[in-house]
């Protein structure tokens, strides 16, 4: 198949998705901007035995595993030692890419050795997890009855495998040591400015889900078209091959331009005094419901797995996430802890939908992309 196949088959594939839903397109109030409410997340009553007995069965399983990329270090470590404290259930996170956790998974599913309860991640891997039958429905959650809490539905999908426990928004990230600010690119157009040529750094899209979702948002809502990817793809591009790698080497003066960058790595560095901040390109930014975590469908511990499903988005979980991670909240009653520099007020977003996200989910499987972003 010649490459300018490829690229009409890639084309054609999103033309012939069902129709999105309107982009939003007035100014919209990031996590960050949102006032508390007096109100507070509903609680298991007492009568409610259903639940009381998901906590009676969970602490007699006394441990849960997570699969996990996002919940590494500090925070792996804080999340755990609350919620332990909290039920008395250990806590076990192994950590990896989803390209390695997903696979092993699968693997441990065929030879009946299933270890995993849960998996965290990114939306894409959570899709790919539920389509191959390795998750299973989280059912009511306490946490999730006071849906006037949240910012955004968490409820990522409607079989009830996959709940978001963040809700974000993709700017650029810059050096402010490499780059002035005002002469920071301002709009997407501006990327493809000869000037930025191998100075730009790009999450690969094989295997991490924002440049998918930034494709879908550009093509779809904002204008562009596939030439406009191919052009980029002429800009000597660099490929990271994780979130972390990626806002770690802008943050350390490597590479000035981070195009595919999220709060969810980059806000601890900037709260550690990393010289970077989030850059408003004028066409608009995508968001996103994520990342994400599922309960796995052989899941071992199954009442400890939906306890801590329950306490992550809580008031309390979210508090200490957000605490740690040193970012906002997709609820709405717990404290902002993001940096400053990381509270930008977008003029204008472009929040994907579900069919939004399976359609990258489906891009980035099917590599669609990967020949546009990698053109020299």
């Amino acid at each position: 198949m010649t490459l300018s196949l490829v690229f009409v088959l890639g084309f054609v594939f999103f033309l012939s998705c069902s129709p999105p839903s309107p982009p939003v397109t007035a100014p919209i109030s990031t996590p960050s901007q949102i006032q508390s409410p007096t109100s507070v997340s509903a609680q298991p009553a007492p009568q409610d035995t259903a639940w009381q007995k998901v906590i009676t069965e969970g602490k007699k399983e006394g441990t849960v595993t997570l699969y996990s990329f996002g919940f590494v270090s500090d925070l792996g470590n804080a999340l755990s030692a609350a919620f332990t404290n909290k039920y008395g259930i250990k806590v076990e996170i192994v950590t990896g890419t989803g390209a390695q956790l997903v696979p092993r998974i699968q693997s441990e599913y065929r030879v009946g050795q299933n270890v995993a309860d849960m998996l965290e991640g990114a939306t894409n891997n959570a899709i790919l997890s539920r389509d191959e039958g390795l998750s299973q429905a989280y059912g009511d959650l306490p946490a999730f009855r006071d849906k006037e809490v949240f910012i955004v539905d968490p409820r990522f999908d409607k079989p009830g495998h996959i709940i978001a426990y963040q809700y974000v928004v993709y700017p650029i990230i810059v050096n402010t040591k490499l780059i002035n600010p005002t002469d920071s690119p301002k709009s997407w157009k501006a990327l493809l400015d000869p000037k930025w040529r191998g100075k730009i750094i790009v999450n690969d899209p094989d295997t991490m889900s924002i440049p998918n979702a930034q494709y879908i948002a550009l093509t779809r809502y904002l204008g562009f078209q596939d030439d406009y990817f191919r052009e980029l793809g002429k800009q000597e591009l660099v490929f990271a091959p994780t979130m972390r790698e990626s806002d770690s080497m802008v943050a350390r003066g490597q590479y000035p331009i981070l195009l595919t960058s999220s709060p969810v790595t980059s806000a601890p560095l900037m709260a550690e005094g990393a010289p970077i901040i989030p850059v408003e390109l004028s066409e608009g930014a995508p968001a996103q419901r994520s990342p994400t975590i599922s309960m796995m469908g052989k899941a071992p511990h199954p009442n400890a797995a939906r306890l801590f499903l329950d306490w992550l988005m809580s008031k309390e979980g979210q508090d200490v996430h957000g605490r740690t991670r040193s970012t906002s909240s997709i609820r709405k009653d717990v404290t902002d802890y993001s940096p400053p520099q990381a509270r930008i007020k977008f003029s204008k977003v472009v929040a994907l939908s579900e069919q939004d996200t399976l359609d990258a989910t489906k891009a980035q499987r099917e590599k669609v992309l990967s020949k546009m972003w990698r053109i020299k």
